[in-house]
């Protein structure tokens, strides 16, 4: 069974206070996990990226916990964001882009893997690619349309006065919540199917 995003909302400050503690960043991640470490979770093989996280150092037990998957240690996360099998509910991805580091979560698992109709996945190579091709110009209005994890709608925060996400599933739209409070993001998510949750709104750019 899929863990309840939502669940984990309340204690996402905490988290995202850990993290910064910590020094996560897309860029610190890489100069512990190393370069293409994607790839390895990509391909399901953890073993690698244990054994490169291994330490007791914040950033390390982090990464074990919430990019590898291993079984966390005590008091790196709030009781509220473990499953019972002491592993974390979620999986944090984080990004850079245009000069900002955005931080996403996602569930467990990947597009080799069996996928169940509403899970989330991580951002992958047409997230990235639409990222890239989205103007950054300020604007008042943004709709994200089937947001999942959440990625354009963080980007799009900082050149819109608002942002208003939408999808289908409602697991996605708790996770682009999440993905917004571990980012400091204002983004209003909406649940519903492609344009119905904003029939009749106006909006100066819509990425999907």
């Amino acid at each position: 069974m899929l863990p309840d995003p939502g669940a984990l909302l309340a204690d996402a400050p905490r988290v995202r206070d850990a993290l910064a503690t910590a020094g996560w960043s897309s860029e610190s991640l890489e100069d512990l996990l190393g370069p293409g470490y994607r790839s390895h979770l990509d391909r399901g093989e953890g073993a690698p990226l244990l054994r490169r996280s291994a330490g007791t150092s914040a950033l390390a037990r982090l990464v074990r916990a919430l990019v590898v998957g291993a079984p966390v240690d005590d008091g790196v996360l709030p009781a509220s964001w473990l499953l019972p099998d002491g592993t974390a509910a979620v999986r944090l991805q984080a990004l850079p882009h245009g000069g900002l580091d955005v931080t996403v979560p996602h569930d467990a698992g990947n597009v080799a893997s069996t996928v169940a109709l509403d899970q989330v996945l991580g951002a992958g190579a047409a997230s990235l690619t639409l990222a890239a091709a989205t103007p950054r110009t300020a604007v008042q209005r943004v709709l994200d349309v089937g947001c999942g994890q959440g990625l354009q709608a963080v980007l799009a925060a900082p050149h819109a006065q608002q942002v208003v996400a939408t999808d289908r599933n409602p697991r996605a739209v708790a996770y682009t919540r999440l993905a917004a409070a571990l980012n400091g993001a204002s983004v209003e998510a909406r649940s519903g199917d492609l344009l119905e949750p904003v029939d009749g709104e106006a909006f100066d750019l819509v990425v999907s």
